[in-house]
């Protein structure tokens, strides 16, 4: 879908600034019932620490259940945090106040997944693009400044006295940006946002984040499945499994010379289209067979062993840790894996 020659725009440099945003030893965790009927604890992110500076784009990546989309909702407070600390331009959040939540709320702004059930099909697009406004306490935006955020998101201004379901997919997405954008935030969640759109669509979605974080600094979470569009559009990017981290560093070394076996096989999973056919061999070398252990009784040792092809005894009682992969490396850029099976350089 996207040629891994394209280079993804570059971070503004903003080292003596605190990150945009930090995320601190995350952990989401939920009650649940194990097969035997047992009660169990679901570990849906465990451990996570990461920052997303002002201008960059971090993508999350993983397979369904990975945890990716479980930080998103606990970075805005739709999922509770069971441990760990969020910091807004170094100042630590406490989400159960209403006063940072709302801090919180007018800083970072999502994009959901589902463009036809993210928008209210009772409330025309004006209506929709106030709304954030009055949760807010804000005052409500005028025609021109309705129209003007249309311009931005290249839908035109007849769009604001429609409904939803005038709209397609893609146009529907559009306007859930432009929603996210009333607020004039500085980070946008954007949870799985090209996922349920057609590929050509899915393009244009990417390159739209892609311009308006040019054009106005914007900072991006991007979480997906497909590195394809991690590639594209991230600086840096981050691979879950079972909650953990296991692999993490700058864009381009991960997608062209990934060390994890699980981010291995994320690659070899990402279509085909315009592969070589030396490239399509390559891949069958990295493929990972099987699914993704049951949260509620994952595997002991590191929980990528039952399907992981270099596994050794060890790695089915160590847990391995992430660490740098080469500390010759300056911090800021630094590569790391949590995988037994890796040698640190």
């Amino acid at each position: 879908m996207f040629s891994a020659t394209e280079k993804p725009s570059e971070a503004r440099d903003n080292s003596t600034d605190p990150p945009l945003l930090e995320v601190k030893d995350l952990k989401v965790q939920f009650p649940a019932r194990n097969s035997r009927g047992e009660a169990a604890l679901v570990k849906a992110v465990d451990d996570v620490s990461f920052e997303i500076r002002k201008g960059e784009t971090l993508g999350l990546v993983g397979e369904s259940g990975s945890g990716k989309s479980t930080i998103g909702r606990a970075i805005l407070g739709l999922a509770q945090m069971s441990a760990g600390e969020l910091l807004l331009r170094g100042q630590k959040l406490n989400l159960k106040k209403r006063s940072d939540s709302r801090k919180l709320r007018a800083a970072v702004q999502v994009v959901f997944q589902d463009p036809f059930q993210s928008l209210n099909p009772r409330m025309t697009i004006r209506q929709i693009l106030q709304e954030p406004l009055q949760v807010q306490r804000k005052p409500q935006a005028t025609h021109a400044e309705l129209e003007a955020v249309l311009d931005q998101v290249k839908l035109p201004h007849a769009a604001l006295d429609r409904y939803p379901r005038e709209f397609s997919g893609g146009q529907r997405q559009r306007i859930g940006i432009a929603r996210a954008l009333m607020l004039k935030p500085e980070l946008l969640i954007c949870d799985e946002a090209v996922s349920a759109l057609d590929v050509s669509i899915q393009a244009q979605i990417v390159n739209l984040l892609m311009d308006l974080q040019a054009d106005l600094g914007l900072s991006l979470l991007f979480i997906t499945h497909e590195l394809s569009v991690v590639q594209r559009i991230s600086q840096r990017v981050i691979a879950l499994y079972c909650g953990k981290i296991v692999e993490a560093g700058d864009s381009r070394s991960i997608c062209q010379d990934p060390q994890h076996p699980y981010t291995k096989g994320l690659i070899a999973a990402a279509p085909e289209v315009g592969l070589t056919s030396e490239e399509r061999e390559f891949r069958k070398g990295l493929r990972v067979f099987g699914e993704s252990p049951s949260p509620i009784n994952p595997p002991s040792g590191c929980a990528f062993h039952p399907r992981c092809p270099l596994m050794e005894s060890k790695c089915k009682n160590q847990t391995p840790q992430l660490r740098p992969l080469d500390k010759s490396i300056p911090a800021q850029a630094e590569r790391k894996v949590a995988c037994l099976m890796v040698k640190s350089k």
